[in-house]
C-alpha cells in the first residue's frame, strides 16, 4: 500500500509538470486554440497515463539486477525513445495531414511527454530499490545475431501494422469515414493495392519496426536470463504507446481515437510476445 501511494504521488508530481511544461512550450497559436476546450476529466486520463508508466518502471527496477546508474540510464532512454518519440512519429510523417498542427508542434509534443520523465524515472527507481545493491552489468553483445532479430522483428511489425490496421481498426465505420470521407469498406486485398501504391507508407512502417525493436534492447539484455519478467516488461512497454490513446486529443474524434486503441493495444500484445519469442534466447 506504501508503494502504491507513492507511485500515485510520483505520477500526479509529473502530471504536474506536464501541465505547467505544456503550458510554457510555444507551441502555435493554432495549436493552443485547438487545446483550450479541453475537459478537465483529460487530465484524469492523463494521470492514468503517467501511473502505467510510473508502475511499469518500478516493476522493471523491483526485478532487475542493475545497478542505479545502468537502471537510471537504460529506463531513460527506453521511454524516451517509447513515450516521447514513438507515440508521436507518425504525427511527424503525417504532419501535412493535419493542418492544425505546424511543423514544430510535433517535436513539442514530444518535449512535452519527455519532461515528465524527468522525475517519474529517478523518483521510481528510488522507491523501487531503496538501496542499488544490483552490480554493473556484463553485456555481451552478439552484433550479427542482433541485427538479424532487429531485421526480422522490423519485417513482422509490417505485417502485424497492416493485418491488425484492417481487420481491427478498420471495421470501424466512423473511422473509414474519418479517414475516407465514406464508411464503405473495401476488401483487404484492394486496401492492400492502395497502401502498396503509396511508395512512403511501407518503408516507414519498416522503420518503426526497426525502432521499436532497437529501443527495447536494454530491457532485452536487462532480463536475458528472466524470461517471465522480460514478457512482462515487453509488453507493459509496448502497449505504453496504446495507452496515450485513451487521452482526448482534437485530431481524432472519439469513435476513431477508441477504434485506433483497441488496434495498437492488441497489436502491440502480440507483437510483444512475438519479439519475447524472438529475443528470449539473446
Amino acid at each position: 500500500m506504501k508503494s502504491l501511494l507513492k507511485i500515485l504521488g510520483i505520477s500526479l508530481l509529473a502530471t504536474i509538470i506536464y501541465i505547467i511544461g505544456s503550458t510554457l512550450l510555444p507551441f502555435s497559436e493554432s495549436f493552443k486554440e485547438a487545446t483550450q476546450n479541453s475537459s478537465p476529466i483529460d487530465l484524469v486520463y492523463l494521470f492514468f497515463v503517467h501511473t502505467w508508466i510510473t508502475a511499469t518502471i518500478f516493476y522493471i527496477g523491483k526485478k532487475s539486477d542493475w545497478n542505479k546508474n545502468w537502471l537510471l540510464l537504460s529506463l531513460g532512454f527506453v521511454y524516451m525513445a517509447f513515450y516521447s518519440f514513438m507515440t508521436q512519429i507518425e504525427v511527424l510523417f503525417f504532419n501535412d495531414t493535419f493542418e492544425i498542427l505546424s511543423k514544430c508542434d510535433g517535436w513539442l509534443i514530444m518535449l512535452a511527454n519527455f519532461l515528465p520523465l524527468i522525475v517519474i524515472v529517478p523518483l521510481t527507481l528510488k522507491i523501487a530499490k531503496k538501496c542499488f545493491t544490483g552490480t554493473k552489468p556484463i553485456i555481451l553483445v552478439k552484433l550479427n545475431t542482433i541485427l538479424g532479430k532487429v531485421a526480422l522483428l522490423a519485417v513482422i511489425y509490417v505485417f502485424i501494422y497492416f493485418l491488425f490496421g484492417y481487420f481491427v481498426a478498420w471495421q470501424f465505420a466512423d473511422l473509414r469515414a474519418f479517414y475516407l470521407g465514406t464508411p464503405e469498406k473495401e476488401s483487404f486485398f484492394r486496401v492492400m493495392a492502395g497502401n502498396f501504391q503509396n511508395s512512403h507508407i511501407i518503408p516507414f512502417q519498416f522503420l518503426r519496426g526497426v525502432l521499436f525493436a532497437t529501443f527495447i534492447l536494454p530491457v532485452v539484455l536487462m532480463f536475458r536470463n528472466k524470461r517471465r519478467e522480460l514478457l512482462i516488461s515487453l509488453i507493459l512497454i509496448y502497449t505504453t504507446t496504446a495507452i496515450v490513446l485513451i487521452i482526448p486529443n482534437f485530431l481524432f474524434p472519439d469513435t476513431v481515437r477508441w477504434a485506433h486503441f483497441i488496434e495498437m493495444m492488441t497489436s502491440m500484445t502480440v507483437f510483444s510476445i512475438i519479439s519475447w519469442f524472438i529475443w528470449r534466447n539473446s
